[in-house]
């Protein structure tokens, strides 16, 4: 029963997650949700339930979207978090890389 319940508390997180991490990178881009909708041939409504957490995106979609923000489908799905350029290279060369 509580691997029942920590399963579940996991996967809503993580479906918070997504409908943050959508929303703030859509207005990143300065993108309307009928923008969002646009580019990828869906109904602004189904943007706004993505966002809200009413539906949850195909996997196709979770790729396109990857593609249309540039970051992975990990990071939209809340399992890693956006490293900067810089941080990415501190972390693979460290502290003395200028």
């Amino acid at each position: 029963m509580i691997c029942v319940i920590n399963t579940l508390a996991i996967l809503h997180k993580e479906k918070a997650m997504f409908q943050e991490r959508l929303k703030k990178l859509r207005k990143s881009k300065n993108m309307s949700q009928q923008d969002l909708a646009d580019e990828l041939g869906i109904s602004q409504q189904t943007v706004a339930k993505w966002e809200s957490g009413t539906a949850s995106p195909k996997n196709t979609a979770i790729v396109r979207l990857s593609s249309i923000f540039d970051v992975s489908c990990d990071y939209l799905l809340g399992n890693q978090k956006k490293i900067s350029e810089k941080e990415a290279i501190e972390m693979l060369f460290g502290d003395d890389f200028e």
